[in-house]
């Protein structure tokens, strides 16, 4: 494409040469070209440089579902190379948890690097890795994708693949998305600090809500060490008196003490962990404060802490990056 644009532009030069010798031939004195003043004509793939971004509302008739990349391209003359960053969020939108995190919402990120250049349909793209980041609502598994771009104004770059079109649009400040692109690379998963846990659920006529708030921390390379407090509240929707408590409502607080042990052959990326001691809550619904203490495997997240106990019972904690206040709830 790009020796094709060239071979135009000169076969217009030699027609205005001969143009002119014919003028010239008539006795006409051709005029003087302007002075060349050294500048240079922008690089075939100068258009596409800079930074970019696409957003897409998807409704469904349970989700709703928000997709947003950042894109940073950048040229030689000859090439392009770059990466952007893709995030999905899906939210529920009657408030009915999802299974895999057992939340309301849970987003995906991907992080693709990408080059191309001239081909025989115009300006391509292709996305040469994909690096998802990991959560348990993600399977991990990308199709890597080509893309023919194309600008469509000033500040518009259709990109067309197999897919389907999108739009982007170029975004400012540059500099501060290159940064978030270099800077924000896959997050570490760890075992240590804060994380909670909500379950809301109907029981007969009544509503119960738990909710667990964790500390943990490393205290050896591969133990970790640390305590729950996770506190039950149980009432009536109606406002009627539960016959136990006298009252529309009881409320209970346990708190555990827990260890783990990390697996070596998973690379830091999966924990043994049991409860070793508790202090059991006083309701008067329940007539004795006894509790069976549990094990189970937690696979670690950078966002999660994912835990099937004994009896294949499923806990997803969700990481906090501010600290939990006092109980949890």
């Amino acid at each position: 494409m790009r020796v094709r644009h060239l071979c135009r532009h000169a076969c217009a030069g030699i027609a205005a040469g001969l143009a002119l010798s014919a003028i010239a031939g008539c006795g006409s004195r051709p005029p003087l070209a302007p002075p060349y003043t050294g500048g240079s004509q922008p690089s075939p793939t100068s258009a596409f440089a800079g930074d970019w971004r696409w957003i897409q509302i998807v409704e469904h008739e349970d989700t709703r579902q928000v997709e947003v990349e950042d894109w940073h391209l950048d040229d030689d003359g000859e090439r392009l190379s770059g990466s952007y960053r893709r995030r999905v969020v899906v939210m529920a939108r009657g408030g009915l948890p999802f299974s895999c995190n057992q939340d309301v919402w849970y987003q995906l990120v991907t992080d693709y690097q990408v080059t191309g250049g001239p081909g025989e349909e115009g300006m391509e793209l292709r996305e040469t890795s994909a690096h998802p980041h990991p959560s348990p609502c993600d399977d991990g598994k990308r199709h890597r994708a080509s893309y023919r771009v194309q600008p469509t104004g000033p500040e518009e770059l259709t990109l067309t693949s197999e897919v389907g079109r999108q739009v982007l649009q170029r975004s400012s400040p540059a500099v501060a998305v290159r940064e978030s692109h270099r800077a924000a690379a896959v997050p570490t998963a760890v075992p240590t600090g804060v994380f909670t846990w909500r379950n809301h659920r109907q029981v007969a006529d009544l509503v119960r809500v738990e909710h667990e708030s964790w500390q943990l921390e490393q205290t050896e390379t591969d133990r970790v060490a640390g305590r729950y407090r996770r506190s039950v509240t149980v009432f009536h929707p109606g406002g009627e008196p539960i016959a136990c408590a006298g009252a529309p409502a009881y409320r209970y607080v346990d708190e555990y003490v827990v260890r783990g042990t990390l697996d070596p052959s998973s690379h830091g990326r999966r924990m043994n962990l049991e409860e070793v001691s508790y202090q059991a809550g006083t309701s008067p619904c329940m007539a004795q404060a006894t509790r069976t203490l549990d094990a189970g495997r937690a696979i670690i997240y950078p966002d999660y802490l994912a835990i099937t106990w004994r009896g294949r019972n499923h806990q997803i904690l969700a990481r906090q990056t501010e600290p939990a206040g006092p109980g949890g709830g």
